[in-house]
């Protein structure tokens, strides 16, 4: 199986959904990436936590450069930063 291949399933309450979805809504129409709500930082918890039980790669010697390779090939073919991009130099 390769990297870019593999899909993962998640699993969302209604009530997490609704909640993400505001969040996205508002950041289309704002812009700006931050967290208005305790429900937010919960519905995001539950997708990381869903996530980290799934995913073997934080484990492996090689993560950042998994990492390093995901992100290249999911901003394959965009140009300039994204709305609510602020490059960090990585450690």
């Amino acid at each position: 199986m390769t990297s870019n291949s593999a899909h993962l399933t998640l699993s969302l309450t209604e009530d997490e959904a609704l909640v993400l979805s505001a969040f996205f809504a508002r950041f289309e129409k704002d812009g700006e990436f931050s967290l208005a709500s305790n429900a937010e930082f919960i519905a995001f918890s539950a997708v990381s936590r869903q996530i980290d039980q799934r995913l073997v790669q934080p484990f492996q010697d090689d993560y950042c450069e998994l990492v390093s390779q995901a992100r290249n090939r999911l901003q394959q073919g965009t140009e300039g930063l994204l709305p609510g991009v602020q490059p960090r130099s990585e450690a």
